[in-house]
């Protein structure tokens, strides 16, 4: 399978609109980006390799880091990636559940959505 740096997996990641996996492959996660109808693995930058994470919440932090916060996850046949998956998810939504219930948290309204959303397609009054 074709590879990516770190470097070039952030530039084509933000520039384009790649598909970014998350993939179980038993004991580990890896990263695979589709860019130009290629799939390609993410590698550590230091060798031809695949970047690997011992856990899902490491991949996840990982592409957060890198600023990519929307990706799919394919999580493997083994029970140990079903598991992983599942404390995942029950995590990311107990973090949603607590910032939804801190007062120090804000909301946008859903009017403010659908404007900038026009206003983002060139749909807006301006």
């Amino acid at each position: 399978m074709p590879t990516l740096s770190c470097n070039d997996f952030v530039d084509r990641v933000t520039g384009d609109s790649s598909g970014v996996f998350v993939v179980s492959e038993g004991e580990y996660w890896r990263i695979e980006v589709i860019i130009a109808d290629e799939l390609r693995l993410l590698t550590d930058g230091a060798s031809a390799t695949g970047r690997v994470f011992s856990s899902l919440g490491d991949a996840s932090d990982f592409l957060h880091a890198l600023g990519v916060l929307t990706f799919s996850v394919i999580p493997g046949s083994t029970p140990g990636s079903a598991i992983d998956y599942d404390n995942w998810v029950l995590e990311t939504i107990q973090d949603a559940l607590l910032e939804a219930d801190d007062p120090a948290t804000e909301w946008v309204s859903n009017e403010d959505v659908e404007t900038a959303a026009k206003d983002l397609i060139g749909g807006g009054d301006a």
